[in-house]
């Protein structure tokens, strides 16, 4: 089975926090709120500038010289989007104001998980020595479908006055993949495929948002099993699971693409994630000939915020059909002729010439 492999880039982003005691925090300008503003990548499938709604803060700031000593200010407050409690024209509001204070140092960071905090799929805190955000266990299987995204904005300097919202460009921090078949059949051939899956897959991990990576010792497969691991996402189609390709006078249906499921990302080290499918194909007169699953593997390596659109080419011969073919025999001696008795003829003169 063939597998070309296309990529195509997409972003967005994430983030949450834990409980820390709060220190005082001086001299708060009662007029300078601390506002935010978001950018999402105009590429993002699932939020979207227009879709995306909320998203949850964590932050903290510091004296000059004392970054050691970090002071928690945002808790994972939920950010929503048309709330203008803070005066600002951001467009994007939280409730229990905040102030900037002069000459602090501010660390911000964000994160929504499709409009939803991180509660049974994974744990979002603040790092006890960097006051970094984490994404701790989060799962990313077949129960767990979201786009999570990702933003920080650091060593921010507050001022007395005229202190700017903060701009968090927010970053999709999963990876996303289909698979598009193609079937390269002869005409009048019926296709279906279905129970697409891509199967042992790693779908629990850990992101570091300081660094803004997955941490590869923490991207596991959950639940171990040592001797077959089957962790699998299934890929459907947007109707009814499956994909029907035709390819008649009436009918052109050449290729066809699962719905896209999200992965998190990690370069494997060998060839031993598959793609699964069951295959069922129709001759011109209507008789099924295949009705088998198919497997094929390969060595991924996913990167955050990148799309993967892989191509499976379908032919006979690679479905596991015994294609009907015709071969010829090489002639004998005389290519293929054989001699017949034909006897000497003679001539003699006719009387009179």
């Amino acid at each position: 089975m063939k597998k070309v492999l296309l990529f195509s880039a997409a972003m967005l982003a994430l983030s949450s926090c834990s409980n820390t005691d709060v220190l005082e925090e001086g001299n708060i300008q009662q007029t300078n709120a601390i506002g935010f503003q978001t950018l999402v990548n105009k590429e993002s499938r699932a939020l979207t500038n227009t879709s995306f709604k909320k998203f949850w803060v964590s932050g903290t700031y510091h004296k000059a010289s004392q970054d050691a000593n970090k002071v928690i200010v945002f808790d994972g407050v939920n950010v929503l989007k048309g709330n203008t409690e803070q005066g600002t024209s951001t467009g994007w509001g939280y409730s229990g104001t905040r102030y900037w204070i002069d000459g602090a140092i501010y660390n911000f960071y964000a994160y929504s998980c499709y409009n939803e905090p991180l509660t049974t799929y994974g744990r979002a805190n603040l790092d006890e020595t960097s006051k970094a955000l984490n994404i701790a266990e989060f799962i990313c299987d077949d129960h767990h479908q979201h786009d999570l995204v990702f933003a920080k904005a650091t060593d921010i300097a507050g001022k007395a006055t005229g202190n700017e919202a903060v701009k968090f460009s927010f970053k999709h921090i999963l990876s996303k993949l289909n698979v598009t078949f193609v079937n390269e059949y002869p005409a009048d051939y019926e296709l279906t495929i279905s129970d697409v899956k891509v199967s042992n897959v790693r779908n629990k991990g850990k992101f570091l948002g300081e660094s803004e990576e997955w941490n590869k010792a923490d991207v596991v497969r959950y639940p171990e099993i040592t001797s077959t691991p089957v962790v699998s996402l299934n890929l459907k189609n947007a109707t009814d699971g499956s994909i029907t390709l035709k390819n008649t006078a009436d009918v052109n249906e050449s290729t066809g693409s699962t719905d896209w499921g999200y992965v998190i990302p990690f370069a494997y080290e060998s060839s031993n994630v598959d793609i699964i499918f069951t295959l069922q194909v129709k001759n011109p007169l209507g008789d099924p000939i295949i009705n088998k699953k198919i497997k094929g593997n390969w060595q991924p390596d996913w990167k955050p915020g990148y799309s993967y659109a892989y191509t499976v080419k379908l032919t006979g011969g690679e479905s596991g059909l015994d294609p009907i073919i015709f071969g010829v025999n090489d002639w004998t001696e005389g290519d293929g002729w054989t001699a017949g008795a034909a006897p000497t003829i003679t001539f003699s003169p006719v009387a009179g010439n």
